[in-house]
């Protein structure tokens, strides 16, 4: 039996244009690669969503809908989504899947065993590295040892995505991603924690400006660092003013908010960005929030006061 040790926790996809021909209509579609591996455990009455990964001549991968779905050897039944309802009792055969006439099949056994303990999170059979994009679903499954030291896929109690807002999973492990950057799929069993899957959402990249500038007279200020963050809190783009206070950075459409990390010598630890102060370098308490970047957007320009002219309060 395959040992689900061997797959990387940290999950990577390929969604590289294949869609039907892939390779700019050169590759074509040479097999499915189904979402657990062949030979696997499953314990009885558990329920998997399984999906379907279209390999195409040059190498290439993308997630695809099934056509059609079926099962052999009575080990269950599996919907035409499909969600896989292992049998009630022991029994051996295949999960079969089929896409634009190419099939696709494992080979699983239904044990009553079930799983002991050393429970553990683990991706879809092929995604390897974590790039999800904001398009992307991907099923988790929970895997415990059984008394032979075994693979067997378990049901898990509850499933849970950290940090709270990257994403949400079903009650049958199916994510959801919501926002993008770096976080871990959490799942329990019997009141225990499974050893997490690590996940990596990636969102398109825009750029935009701005200035940071004297609030006195508009004079542009060189050396400041600007950082955007997410709506999790993460760091998605940052930049540095020019001598002219003017600043491009690369950002993720995921943007929310920004503040300043660092001012130079001679400037308070304040900011004002429309009309409202914040505290420079507190991206927990205090940062300023944006409107969604798109493609060279100027932002207002964001203010500074030096030694000589103390700034307000901040708002926050």
């Amino acid at each position: 039996m395959k040992n689900l040790g061997c797959l990387v926790v940290g999950m990577a996809i390929c969604l590289s244009g294949c869609g039907g021909g892939g390779g700019g209509g050169a590759a074509t579609l040479s097999s499915l690669l189904i979402s657990i591996p062949t030979n696997s455990n499953i314990a009885t009455g558990v329920q998997l969503p399984i999906s379907v990964l279209a390999v195409y001549s040059n190498g290439t991968k993308t997630k695809v809908i099934a056509d059609s779905w079926g099962t052999t050897g009575g080990v269950g039944t599996i919907t035409t989504d499909g969600i896989f309802t292992a049998a009630g009792s022991a029994a051996t055969g295949t999960i079969m899947a089929n896409y634009q006439g190419v099939p696709g099949a494992v080979t699983v056994t239904i044990t009553t065993t079930g799983g002991l303990g050393s429970f553990r999170v683990v991706p879809p059979q092929g995604l390897d590295t974590a790039k999800l994009t904001f398009a992307s679903k991907a099923n988790f499954y929970m895997v415990a040892k059984d008394a032979g030291n075994n693979d067997v896929y378990v049901s898990a109690d509850s499933w849970s995505a950290s940090p709270s807002g990257i994403g949400s999973l079903s009650a049958i492990g199916e994510f959801t991603p919501a926002s993008d950057g770096s976080g871990q799929i959490n799942a329990t069993k019997n009141s225990l924690p499974a050893v997490p899957a690590d996940v990596t959402i990636v969102a398109d990249k825009v750029s935009v400006n701005g200035k940071v500038v004297n609030q006195l007279d508009g004079t542009g200020i060189s050396g400041a660092t600007i950082v955007f963050l997410n709506a999790v809190g993460q760091t998605v783009g940052q930049a540095t003013t020019k001598s002219d206070g003017s600043w491009t950075a690369s950002v993720s459409t995921t943007a929310a908010s920004l503040y300043v990390s660092s001012v130079p010598v001679g400037w308070h630890a304040e900011f004002a960005f429309l009309g409202k102060v914040y505290h420079t370098n507190d991206p927990d308490l205090c940062h300023a929030p944006i409107a969604a970047p798109q493609q060279n957007l100027a932002y207002p320009n964001i203010l500074l006061y030096d030694t000589n002219s103390p700034p307000p309060p901040p708002d926050c």
